[in-house]
């Protein structure tokens, strides 16, 4: 019977089951709770659990809410009583001294038909019951329902238990393997049965016989079909031995049943954490394992389980959940519905890759995809900095705003926020360099909405992470989505859940290097790449560390001549596919340096020459074109497989590097950029001695032949045959962009390409691009002496839009009053042909669409030069310089195969968006630490002008001090800290009283004497420099001036004339 059916006839048994009981803690005293904590603690937790799952029915079991603990609140005492006495006069069976008229089977048979365990469900951990795990009867519920014998067999070679709790005065050895029971053994195994009454309460009844059961029967039982005894509450009918944990488990299929034996006892690594200390078979088996997985229990240790399996030895048992898989919101697959994985499928596996890398070139594919994600990167990422004065973040929304004139980058306007105000730090976002400025205004203008999106656009996605990737972060999908409406839609990374689980028996004795291993239900997601680090990764790459010396890198380590040797000639990303990784490489190499190496070792690998054989077939030779004809000398090489990546690129790029190759020979890099995989690559080196027309007349054509030749397909260019090369990028070099338009004079195909031109200048405005950054140095040097103004106007010719505005700007340079601007324009005179092309948008042939998906410069070049002199070494002669970038490009072609193989990125943050947003967030960095310089030369110059000022005035008090001492004589000034007094009459002659004068304010209507005023002004002290002394207090000039308020006509002489001072009594 199918599975499905016995679930129904389960769930139809429910309704004879007794409904447990409510609220019983509302309806017995503390005695009641007292006795029934004492039953529970007689009977044993394992009592306890085996009564929950017998006598209620897994959906209600799975809730958790029954358990030892809170018996009080559930337990019928009767109940449970006369249940416990049953199952301990099952498990101590005794010969009836009267013929037995009824019987019933022993006690593992019992259980295997009326209350199994749940597989998944342990008594020591109760955890969430799998929808796949059989439901079995309980039983109240036995007599009206019965399994068919294929039923039978199934429940109980899954939960059979063999281990009782009570074992006899001379118990039996327990066997391993058991014997699946049906019906027809039923009726053989009388003399194992126990003789009870027939009464209302048994469970199962079987004809009465009192035949002893022979020995040859016994030997006979053991011949039957059999399950293996993993534990008392679970038994499968095989047992699959392994040696090694795997990195993706097999999943019995439906109608299968199976478990794993791990046996590591023979694996002589040692398996310790960072102290030292013994890892558990669980947490080697999950380590190993590429599927993730959480939740439920780790296996308690105070609360182990013998293992029959296992000899009988005490296990945890941890039962875990698949933790699933991370997805975007907008991932449109069918490759997830309905999907079921039962073993690795790489197929699956890949299929999810290359759609993701599909998605990946879509993104670099299409201006509407890089203005929305321009337009994301700002609302997502770029927070406005301002913070106000209360401390709260500024909430403003970014918006576009115009520049006063055009930017060096050829744009009218930038990202601010709506709250913009003067001197305050608000956000301030640059256009991106590549982006259309118009589809951007047009997004900001409309909400984040284009008004015509191209039909080639779609909302759907492919992005997948494992768990231990997608559930951190800002879980924001890095794809740009916009809808057939033109809405830019925001991908959030979600989780999507997975229902298969595990079961791990492992010893609690760290030595014992066994487990058993049980997964049931099928995952719904397709396996995860490599991309966690196995065990055997990080012994391999612990060994070439050790060899590379703990001074080692990343990059040394990875290409040191002892790592090459012992990945033999790989990459270490052979090994495992987490090795792609670099943080996870320099973690090691940090770990391996800060602890002391035992064996001392600080020395490199000897050093391997490889032979370049003229003998090899044209497929895998490396040196593939050589000439000395007519003085000239050059040497191209290529490995065929990177060469064939040119077909799948959107531009090429050439320059010159000068240090890696000993005396005048140069190396010429011919370098892509691949859209799928996010990676650069150097698919082509020239050495050549001189950089002339003639040497590059034959190295163009030498380069697009040979690659034709070694790939067996011809290079082409979009110009031309409306595919291929979007663009050809070089550094400005004037014979090198010559040679290149009489080669494509001869290649060009005007019946294709609809282009007559014979012109070897002209032609090249259809796809020559000269590197702006080359352009910009050289106005870097002439900005030191010409002024800034004028400089301003020579830096926006990259923008120019008409003719007119060229010839404008042409004749202005020409009349310029600086020297070096009139030999710059005479210079780009000579090449205006191609060379105004080539730098300006509206000048070029190129379309537009390529025109923003083709890079603006040669940074891959001028990146790829520092990588290749690190890898190799600079200085070298020819020979060994040829030798080593042949092992540097082995090294790549591998690193391409691999990724396509292990569906792993070397870099998973190089795609065009995680790019241009490290490109824009370093462009603000330089921009703010730019304002803060201007801001503290600005505060520095005020400092310098304030003290020139200050100076200024210091020398005219002197002038002044001066004068002052030649017109009154005076010399000699109060010395500084001498105190100095308010000139006033004696005490003597300010006896008496003074009244207030009648317009003073009430305040002052006190009377005041003169003791007292004198006293008081007469501790006011003053320190004053000496050209600050006042002079001598007369009242010649203060008419009418009366602070005090003193009637001044009926003062005392004294007052006025001290020598009139009389006694006034």
């Amino acid at each position: 019977m199918a599975w499905n059916s016995l679930a129904s006839q389960w769930l139809a048994s429910l309704s004879f089951l007794p409904l447990p009981p409510r609220n019983l803690m509302s309806q017995v005293d503390s005695a009641t709770t007292d006795k029934i904590r004492q039953i529970v603690a007689a009977a044993g937790e394992d009592q306890v659990s085996r009564y929950i799952h017998e006598t209620f029915p897994p959906p209600l079991v799975a809730i958790g809410y029954y358990s030892a603990e809170n018996a009080p609140n559930w337990l019928d005492i009767d109940k449970f009583m006369g249940w416990l006495s049953r199952s301990f006069q099952s498990s101590h069976p005794s010969l009836p001294s009267t013929p037995m008229h009824h019987t019933v089977p022993r006690p593992s048979q019992q259980h295997s038909q009326r209350s199994p365990l749940p597989a998944t469900y342990p008594p020591s951990s109760p955890s969430v019951l799998p929808s796949s795990s059989p439901m079995p009867p309980t039983s109240s519920s036995a007599a009206q329902f019965r399994p068919s014998p294929s039923i039978a067999g199934r429940s109980e070679h899954r939960n059979a238990a063999t281990l009782s709790d009570f074992e006899p005065e001379e118990p039996p050895p327990v066997p391993l393997l058991r014997t699946v029971v049906t019906p027809s053994q039923l009726k053989r195994q009388r003399s194992a049965a126990i003789s009870i009454s027939s009464d209302s309460n048994s469970d199962s009844e079987t004809p009465p016989s009192t035949r002893k059961r022979s020995k040859k029967k016994s030997k006979h039982r053991r011949e039957e079909p059999q399950a293996i005894v993993i534990s008392k509450q679970f038994s499968v009918p095989e047992l699959r031995t392994v040696t090694e944990p795997q990195s993706c488990w097999s999943i019995p299929r439906p109608g299968e049943d199976f478990a794993y034996l791990l046996d590591m006892r023979e694996d002589e690594r040692e398996w310790v954490n960072k102290k030292k200390e013994p890892l558990s078979m669980i947490a080697i088996i999950k380590a190993e394992d590429q599927d993730a997985w959480g939740q439920g229990t780790g296996g308690s240790l105070t609360k182990a389980t013998k293992v029959a399996a296992l000899d009988n030895v005490l296990c945890q048992v941890a039962s875990h959940r698949c933790q699933g898989i991370y997805k975007c919101s907008q991932l449109d697959l069918p490759l997830l519905n309905n999907h079921q994985r039962y073993e690795p499928d790489d197929d699956a596996m890949r299929e999810l890759w290359e759609a993701e890398r599909a998605v990946n070139v879509r993104d670099t594919s299409s201006s509407h995809i890089r203005a929305a994600s321009f337009y994301r990167e700002v609302h997502e990422k770029k927070k406005c900095p301002f913070v106000r004065p209360d401390g709260s973040p500024c909430p403003g929304k970014p918006v576009y705003r115009k520049l006063k004139q055009m930017n060096y980058d050829g744009k009218y306007g930038f990202i601010g926020c709506q709250f913009y105000a003067p001197n305050q730090q608000h956000r301030f976002v640059s256009i991106y360099r590549d982006a259309d400025e118009h589809l951007v205004l047009e997004l900001f203008q409309n909400n984040g909405e284009f008004l015509s999106p191209p039909t080639a656009i779609s909302a759907s996605c492919a992005r997948v992470l494992p768990p231990r990737q997608g559930g951190k972060g800002d879980q924001v999908c890095p794809y740009s989505h916009v809808d057939a409406f033109g809405k830019i839609l925001k991908g959030k990374i979600i989780h999507h859940s997975c229902d298969a689980t595990i079961r791990i028996f492992a010893p609690i004795d760290r030595t014992d290097r066994r487990a058993i291993v049980y997964l049931s239900g099928p995952h719904n997601h397709p396996r995860h790449p490599e991309t966690k680090l196995t065990r055997k990764g990080k012994d391999a790459y612990k060994t070439a560390i050790t060899l590379a010396g703990p001074n080692s890198s990343v990059l040394r380590t990875d290409h040191a001549e002892t790592s090459v040797k012992l990945f033999e000639g790989m990459p270490p990303i052979s090994v495992s596919g987490a090795l792609a990784n670099s943080r996870i490489k320099r973690k090691m190499i940090y770990d391996f340096a800060t602890v002391d190496n035992p064996y001392g070792l600080g020395w490199e690998g000897e050093v391997t020459s490889q032979k370049m054989r003229d003998t090899m077939p044209p497929e895998k030779r490396y040196i593939q074109f050589l000439t000395s004809d007519d003085g000239v000398q050059f040497v191209l090489t290529m490995l065929p497989y990177l060469g064939n990546r040119i077909h799948v690129a959107k531009v090429s790029l050439h320059d010159n590097t000068y240090v890696r190759v000993h005396g005048i020979w140069k190396e010429w890099e011919v370098v892509i950029w691949d859209d799928k995989l996010d990676f650069r690559a150097t698919i082509a080196r020239v050495y050549s001695q001189h950089e002339s027309k003639e040497v590059f007349a034959k190295m163009w054509p030498a380069l697009w032949d040979t690659i034709a030749r070694v790939t067996g397909v011809e290079v082409k260019f979009k110009f031309i045959h409306g595919e291929g090369l979007r663009a050809v990028l070089l550094d400005g070099n004037k014979p090198q962009a010559q040679a290149l338009g009489l080669d494509l004079v001869l290649r060009n195909k005007p019946h294709l390409s609809g282009v007559y031109e014979r012109d070897p200048q002209k032609i090249l405005k259809y796809i020559l691009r000269t590197c702006v950054f080359h352009i910009q140095r050289k106005f870097a040097e002439m900005a030191k002496v010409v002024p800034d103004e004028e400089m301003g106007r020579i830096r926006r010719c990259l923008y120019l839009k008409s003719h007119a505005e060229l010839e404008i700007f042409i004749e202005q340079c020409k009349k310029s009053d600086h020297k070096v601007v009139r030999d710059w324009i005479s210079d780009k005179d000579s090449i205006k042909e191609w060379f105004w092309p080539s730098i300006n948008e509206f000048l070029s042939e190129i379309p537009r669409e390529d025109w923003y998906l083709t890079p603006g410069d040669t940074n891959l070049n001028e990146s790829a030069h520092p990588y290749t002199n690190q890898h190799t070494g600079t200085n070298l002669p020819l020979l060994v310089a040829i030798q080593t970038a042949y092992k540097l490009d082995l090294q790549t072609e591998a690193k391409i195969k691999l990724m396509e193989e292990k569906c792993v990125l070397i870099n998973h943050n190089n795609s065009k968006t995680m790019r241009s947003r490290r490109n824009s967030s370093r462009r603000e960095s330089h921009h703010r630490k730019a304002v803060e310089r201007m801001e503290a030369t600005d505060e520095l110059e005020a400092i310098d002008l304030a003290l020139t000022q200050q100076a200024e005035a210091t020398k005219q008090l002197k002038e002044r001090k001066k004068e002052i001492r030649a017109v009154t004589g005076v010399k000699k000034t109060k010395k500084r800290g001498e105190k100095s007094k308010a000139a006033l009459p004696d005490a003597e002659e300010m006896a008496g009283v003074i009244e207030p004068s009648p317009h003073s304010s009430p305040a002052q209507g006190t009377r005041l004497r003169f003791e007292e005023l004198t006293n008081y002004t007469s501790n006011l002290e003053f320190e004053l420099a000496p050209e600050l002394e006042p002079q001598q207090f007369t009242l010649d000039g203060f008419e009418g001036f009366n602070p005090l308020g003193f009637d001044l006509e009926n003062l005392p002489y004294s007052y006025l004339d001290p020598g009139l001072a009389q006694d006034f009594d």
